[in-house]
């Protein structure tokens, strides 16, 4: 099938169209996503434990 006869002024929009319509689709699933997702954080830092310290050399903090 021969799409010749469509204006190429036309197809430009409606892609232009498309592409924002599927823009925007995936700003509302990227947000709704991140309200789904749990919130991780950032680690804590923690002395070495005793297996840490002993394997390592490292003086225990007590």
């Amino acid at each position: 099938m021969s799409y010749s006869w469509v204006d190429p002024h036309f197809a430009s929009l409606y892609a232009h169209r498309e592409d924002k319509r599927l823009a925007e689709r995936l700003l509302v699933e990227a947000h709704e996503r991140a309200l789904r997702l749990p919130e991780l954080g950032a680690i804590t830092w923690r002395n070495s434990g005793w297996l840490e310290s002993k394997l390592h050399g490292i003086p225990s903090c007590d």
